[in-house]
């Protein structure tokens, strides 16, 4: 079994992506992106799906295998931007050139301040001139203004996708600049994974 997850970039290509992705997978979730529910309130409306977490299996690996294939050869043919990665190595697949990340570690703070998740996570869903932002909740974060020392805060991760793949150090340098912004004592690592 490969556990996946795929990120529809234009929203109102979500349901052809899907249809594909339902075609190949014995097991589909669909979710959002932009999850704040916590952070302010949101109408239904405003929710977008447009991340899909599913599972393809097969008798063997080569088998599977083929079956991605197929399903990002199909996938292609739609036109649109989309990014696919296996949950357990991380890998991408991808029309988009270029995909990294931001990582935000909270550790160097003694207290998080009122509403700092809310300006990262404004951040994690949006479009900007050099790609896109895309990123999800830690699944624990402890309540603002409250001292940290002795939690462990997990690292935010905005996921960055640009094309052309130029494009990938303005977007870095822009995210990066932002974040800077609501603090500066945030510690901010970049990556590129492709």
């Amino acid at each position: 079994m490969r556990k996946l997850s795929v990120v529809t970039m234009d929203k109102d290509r979500i349901d052809d992506v899907n249809r594909v992705i339902f075609k190949y997978s014995d097991f589909a979730s669909q979710s959002s992106s932009h999850l704040i529910f916590d952070v302010e309130p949101i109408s239904i409306d405003d929710i977008v799906e447009d991340l899909t977490f599913f599972n393809i299996t097969g008798e063997s690996d080569a088998i599977i295998d083929a079956k991605l294939k197929e399903m990002v050869k199909e996938l292609n043919e739609l036109g649109t931007d989309y990014s696919i990665r296996n949950m357990d190595t991380g890998k991408f697949y991808t029309t988009i050139e270029s995909v990294g990340a931001i990582k935000i570690s909270l550790e160097n703070l003694k207290t998080i301040p009122k509403g700092t998740y809310k300006q990262i996570d404004q951040w994690k869903n949006v479009i900007t001139e050099y790609g896109y932002c895309k990123g999800y909740k830690p699944l624990f974060r402890p309540i603002e203004g409250i001292l940290i020392e002795d939690l462990e805060v997990k690292e935010e991760i905005i996921y960055l996708f640009s094309t052309p793949a130029e494009n990938m150090a303005k977007l870095i340098d822009y995210i990066s600049e932002k974040i800077s912004e609501i603090n500066p004592e945030l510690k901010i690592e970049s990556v590129i994974y492709k």
